[in-house]
């Protein structure tokens, strides 16, 4: 009689432990069992460490899914793919950004999906959601601008230095006398060839003066025996044909 009432007790408290189990677990992600869940895909080129299977899904900070896979791209090795699965309400557009984000100071990260524009389409099922930038990733990309237009600065430096120090050269062999008078000799010679060429110049012009002043007169000559022509044919185009010479004129 003991043995059956205690069996009865074992059994009953069996099955309130098995109930209390199945409320807790359904409470507290049971009920996310039997809903659909949306799949997508997220591709990194950078290392994804701190990010492991399970992790959570969050849109803009609320809790929507949890990583199911993470794999490398079989289209590019350099990629990390990552497979994700959230409720099937999130509004997941077609510009909707994807980002690691770092959760506590444990380093471990989690997916923060950030809302696109309301008028965007959805995004189907299966589909890659676009790598969007973090706080952190925009400010290392700022610091490599600043990196490279620091490097750019001291390069013009170097430069200015490089022709402040020309600049400074020159001005001392100038201002030094012997280089001075150098260059006062220098150009003493150049001046004294110019007046040879001038005055060579000026002999061959003076030599050859009178030929050719005389075949400036013959072309002048010619040119008003030209006309005279031109004058006459306008004026009788019948001599073109026929010509007589004149005769001799006779006197009054």
């Amino acid at each position: 009689m003991k043995s059956s009432r205690n069996r009865l007790r074992v059994g009953v408290l069996t099955a309130v432990t098995g109930a209390l189990v199945a409320i807790v677990v359904v409470v507290w992600g049971g009920v996310h069992l039997f809903r659909h869940r949306l799949h997508y895909q997220i591709e990194v080129d950078d290392s994804v460490y701190g990010l492991v299977r399970g992790a959570e899904v969050f849109y803009n900070g609320i809790p929507v899914g949890s990583v199911r896979s993470i794999e490398i791209a079989p289209e590019d090795i350099r990629r990390v793919r990552i497979g994700i699965a959230i409720d099937e309400d999130t509004p997941v557009r077609a510009d909707t950004k994807a980002t690691l984000a770092m959760s506590g100071i444990t380093g471990t990260k989690v997916v923060d999906l950030r809302a696109g524009t309301p008028g965007a389409p959805p995004l189907a099922e299966g589909s890659t959601i676009a790598l969007g930038q973090t706080t952190f990733d925009r400010l290392e990309k700022e610091l490599e601008d600043l990196t490279g237009k620091s490097r750019q600065l001291l390069e013009r430096a170097d430069r200015i230095e490089a022709s402040a120090e020309t600049a400074m050269a020159n001005l001392a062999r100038i201002t030094d006398p012997r280089e001075f008078e150098a260059l006062v000799a220098q150009a003493r010679a150049g001046i004294a060839e110019l007046a040879r060429a001038t005055t060579a110049v000026r002999g061959v012009v003076d030599d050859n003066r009178e030929p050719l002043r005389n075949a400036v007169s013959d072309l002048r000559q010619a040119s008003r025996s030209f006309k005279e022509l031109a004058r006459e044919v306008r004026e009788q185009p019948s001599r073109i044909l026929i010509s007589s010479p004149k005769g001799d004129r006779k006197l009054p």
